[in-house]
């Protein structure tokens, strides 16, 4: 009778510890999809789409960069972008880029150990001489303002 006990305990603790690390890696394989445009006084970036999947935020392909004024050409910039204090991109140019040089990006990036929380931010750095002058635009971004699909939580979403 005794076997039948310990045989009846073991099995009971073995499905709520495996209960438990179900529901554990359930709970951590969120995937949360943050997209955004960002927009400086002469440059622009469309369609900035990171994806974070447990720690790993993937910067995806495709995004925009282009020029928004006519008459100016960028003959150098450097763009970097940190999320949670970790760079997630930077991009650097030296040659001449006009409005016709309208460029998708592909820049399909991994980051480990990126914790976002809510209160998270991404900070944009762009820095960048037009004309002959360097100009800098400096933003931060709440992370939970850019959120495009949550599979944890579905009314987080903006729209």
């Amino acid at each position: 009778m005794k076997k039948r006990g310990v045989i009846g305990l073991l099995v009971i603790i073995i499905l709520i510890l495996t209960i438990l690390l179900g529901m554990k890696l359930f709970k951590s394989n969120s995937v949360v999809i943050y997209k955004t445009d960002i927009i400086a006084d002469d440059l622009r970036i469309n369609n900035l789409t990171l994806v974070s999947f447990e720690d790993k935020l993937y910067v995806q392909d495709g995004f925009v960069l282009k020029l928004t004024r006519e008459e100016n050409k960028v003959d150098s910039m450097y763009i970097e972008i940190q999320v949670a204090g970790k760079r997630v991109f930077d991009l650097s140019g030296s040659d001449d880029f006009r409005k016709s040089n309208e460029s998708v990006i592909y820049a399909f990036n991994v980051v480990d150990d990126v914790k976002i929380s809510k209160d998270s931010k991404m900070t944009v750095k762009i820095k960048y001489t037009i004309g002959g002058k360097e100009k800098e635009y400096k933003d931060e971004i709440k992370m939970s303002s850019i959120i495009k699909f949550d599979e944890k939580n579905p009314n987080a979403v903006r729209k």
